[in-house]
């Protein structure tokens, strides 16, 4: 065979595998129907992963349904309360049944009530993403009509609004987004990816969650403070007021749709409470874009007085609009080596500290009132 026949028998080969693949993606892609109202929306959606874990070598199963959620059991207009937040929300290592929402939902079942509570945390973002949700997904979402939106807040907080890409727009435009939104050929993959390197080893698991299993060394806390006034800055209250306008507007989003907010403070694991008063890690430093930098070097206790500064402003917010304001930055209890995997993120275990606490707070807060036919209102 002469090359010239070559080149053209090759030349129509590839020609007829474009035209099949051109009519694959107009017969199973979006590129001709734009009634998905979540087509823009640049988060996961419609996947299951397992992560290895210290806690769990043969893998965590992580799933997200067509909507973008975890853990939902029923119909969405039935939904209890939605959970949003970032990733000490998300959890990507825990699996579908170890998350905070899960032990929480079969806390309220063993207490004889109902309720189901879906996750829709996202890796990543802050109260400035959450605000974003609302019309770019939550509110897309055919009948999702929660009784309740609770908002885990605080540590994404801490970096700069302007320059945390998990907080960008989450419906972006482009060549590029339109494509993964809408190409049949790249849902394949990701289906593929799925079944075929579903289970990684701890590499792959880092790749994909962005966290690492680093643990919390409490040996060698000190009880030193290095920061003066480290509070009163000017960019710190100036951080803390504007976090406290989005927890305001977040209540308004949430009664918009028809549901009531709760909000919940948030703590690291780079400080604990002694009996003699707060330890924490001898040395941080912190890197743009976190509104920290400017600190300087700091000590664990330095954090501890900044997340409580934070927190206060959370709970000063929530009480203006008269929300549920839980603040397990102060209230709950956590052994720090066994309840925490690295500074800020939950082992099952610490997941099951904060169901617990939510537990009891909820429930004191009149949210989690039984009906004698075992529904929560």
């Amino acid at each position: 065979m002469g090359l010239r026949r070559i080149v053209r028998v090759a030349g129509i080969n590839l020609a007829l595998i474009g035209v099949g693949l051109l009519l694959f993606e107009l017969a199973f892609g979006g590129w001709l129907d734009d009634s998905d109202p979540l087509l823009g929306f640049a988060k996961p959606r419609n996947v299951q992963w397992s992560f290895s874990a210290p806690w769990a070598p043969d893998g965590t199963v992580y799933t997200r349904d067509s909507n973008g959620l975890r853990g939902v059991d029923g119909p969405l207009d039935t939904v209890f309360m939605l959970t949003m937040g970032g990733s000490t929300t998300d959890q990507r290592y825990l699996s579908d049944d170890a998350t905070w929402q899960e032990q929480l939902q079969r806390r309220i079942e063993a207490d004889g009530g109902t309720a189901d509570i879906v996750n829709a945390g996202i890796d990543g973002q802050s109260s400035v993403g959450h605000i974003k949700n609302f019309p770019q997904w939550i509110t897309r979402i055919e009948d999702l009509k929660p009784r309740f939106i609770l908002f885990y807040v605080g540590i994404n907080d801490f970096y700069a609004p302007d320059t945390n890409a998990f907080d960008g727009d989450l419906a972006k435009t482009g060549i590029g987004r339109r494509i993964r939104d809408r190409s049949a050929l790249v849902a394949l993959g990701r289906v593929l990816e799925s079944v075929l390197r579903g289970s990684t080893d701890e590499t792959g698991a880092e790749r994909r969650a962005g966290h690492a299993f680093n643990g919390v060394h409490t040996a060698g806390y000190v009880d030193q403070r290095v920061l003066e006034q480290c509070c009163n800055q000017a960019f710190l209250v100036t951080s803390f007021a504007a976090l406290g306008e989005r927890i305001v507007r977040l209540a308004e989003l949430s009664r918009g749709m028809g549901a009531e907010p709760i909000f919940v403070t948030q703590r690291s694991a780079l400080w604990m409470r002694h009996a003699d008063g707060i330890v924490g890690a001898p040395g941080l430093r912190y890197a743009s874009p976190s509104i920290l930098t400017d600190l300087g070097a700091m000590t664990g206790v330095d954090r501890h007085d900044v997340e409580k500064a934070q927190a206060r402003a959370v709970m000063e917010a929530c009480a203006t609009v008269k929300a549920v304001c839980l603040d397990l930055f102060a209230d709950a209890a956590f052994e720090l080596q066994r309840d925490f995997y690295d500074a800020f993120h939950n082992t099952p275990a610490g997941a099951q500290v904060v169901a617990d606490y939510l537990f009891g707070a909820l429930r004191e807060n009149g949210v989690l009132e039984i009906t004698p036919d075992g529904a929560v209102e």
